[in-house]
């Protein structure tokens, strides 16, 4: 993403809705126009990047490319596709109602099944709804027994444990989150900690999420990826002077709002909604 220039396009899946990619044309280079901030009017998760928009187009339009099906489907946050050049070129030439067609039959009634569903299902009042009547029915400890059963479903081959308790003065961990390493013995790591806290919050969560280096300390060893703070009621807003703090960038340390967790707990409770039905 730092290669990003200004005039450079770029596929964001998911926007403008769930079944769309839309194509936006980078406006600054990405070193330069790149920021932190939270918006003003918005007040959303910060990291904010100027584009233009273009126009979307469905996966399975005609005019879209198999390599370019392909290459949607890579599981990164943010990737080169450059050799996809010229079929992004092809996307670009075409007229909005192309894009927008489909004329495989099953794919066209699954789109259509998925726009009504889209239309009918509010998305932000289930996000808000549901972590309201979890802080009405649990504590600050039942939360990390709820966040276990939610990464245990988001990381389905991960070893999720709860490792909080008296030894949590030693590595501030109340979550540990274990991946198996495809090219060695050892795991990576992901340490969690979880804050009922509301309002404004100070520095003692980077003391405490800090000594997480303790599992790559210990002598069985794991490769520690990320240290994260979950805060079940405290917004990013509520929280600029910390998100800023440069013992934050030094340490690598990833903050989960309550907005961030409204957006994983519902993607929990879809799962669970399609497993009933």
């Amino acid at each position: 993403m730092l290669d990003v220039k200004n005039g450079d396009i770029v596929l964001v899946p998911r926007l403008p809705s769930w079944g769309y990619v839309a194509v936006v044309e980078a406006t600054t280079d990405w070193k330069g126009g790149y920021s932190y901030d939270i918006h003003k009017e918005k007040c959303d998760y910060g990291h904010i990047f100027p584009a233009k928009y273009l126009r979307k187009f469905r996966r399975s339009s005609a005019p879209v490319s198999g390599q370019i099906r392909s290459t949607l489907r890579t599981p990164m946050r943010f990737w080169n596709i450059n050799y996809c050049g010229e079929h992004v070129n092809r996307i670009l030439s075409e007229e909005p109602e192309v894009l927008d067609a489909i004329k495989d039959e099953k794919k066209k009634l699954d789109n259509l099944i998925q726009d009504s569903f889209n239309d009918a299902f509010d998305k932000s009042k289930f996000e808000s709804g549901l972590v309201t009547k979890l802080n009405e029915g649990f504590s600050d400890k039942d939360w990390e027994k709820i966040l276990v059963k939610v990464f245990e479903n988001r990381y389905p081959s991960a070893d999720v444990e709860n490792v909080g308790g008296q030894k949590e003065k030693l590595h501030g961990t109340d979550i540990l989150i274990k991946i198996p390493s495809p090219v060695r013995e050892k795991e990576y790591a992901i340490a969690v900690q979880v804050k009922d806290w509301a309002g404004k919050s100070n520095e003692y969560v980077i003391d405490q999420i800090e000594k997480a280096d303790y599992w790559k300390d210990k002598d069985s060893g794991y490769t520690l990826i990320d240290k994260i703070v979950i805060f079940v009621r405290s917004s990013a807003k509520e929280n600029a002077e910390l998100i800023e703090n440069s013992r934050v960038k030094r340490s690598n340390i990833s903050f989960v709002w309550k907005e961030d967790l409204q957006v994983l707990l519902a993607e929990y409770g879809r799962t669970i909604i399609e497993l009933n039905d």
